[in-house]
């Protein structure tokens, strides 16, 4: 990828990755909810919930963002941390009751409205800059 891409301070591109790959995994896991509520991952009598699985999607996004400055690698990081921050979101109002509960259908609502609010204004607002990032790519370069 060029280096004049990198030169700002904030990478919109990525910020779009993430906030896509957030509202798949938030979304994709109340799906898988509401199609399997019977099928949970029990170990020891511990139930492990799913923001587990978020928590750790994003630590890893974050050891390997510091750890490898590769911008190969963005993308991929990226794409970790929103789909672990979607499982994490997810699991909010388990992790402010600390208890069952149900999520209802308006916070869905809320949250798609604004995961649209926030994908259509990166679109609107740095069209030019998602595209040279998301679709310009060199030779032999992946997106992931």
């Amino acid at each position: 990828m060029s280096r004049e891409l990198f030169t700002g301070p904030f990478r919109h591109g990525l910020t779009f990755i993430a906030t896509v790959a957030f509202v798949v995994s938030f979304f994709g896991s109340r799906l898988f909810a509401t199609l399997f509520p019977t099928t949970v991952v029990v170990q020891g009598g511990i139930h492990f919930h799913h923001f587990w699985y978020g928590l750790a999607l994003m630590s890893a996004a974050g050891w390997m963002g510091i750890a490898w400055r590769n911008e190969r690698l963005y993308r991929l990081y990226a794409l970790l941390y929103g789909l672990g921050a979607g499982f994490v979101g997810d699991e909010i109002g388990l992790l402010l009751t600390l208890g069952n509960y149900q999520f209802e259908l308006a916070l869905q609502f809320f949250i798609a409205a604004i995961s649209f609010v926030i994908i259509a204004t990166l679109f609107i607002r740095y069209r030019s800059q998602l595209e040279s990032e998301l679709l310009k790519l060199s030779f032999r370069e992946r997106v992931l």
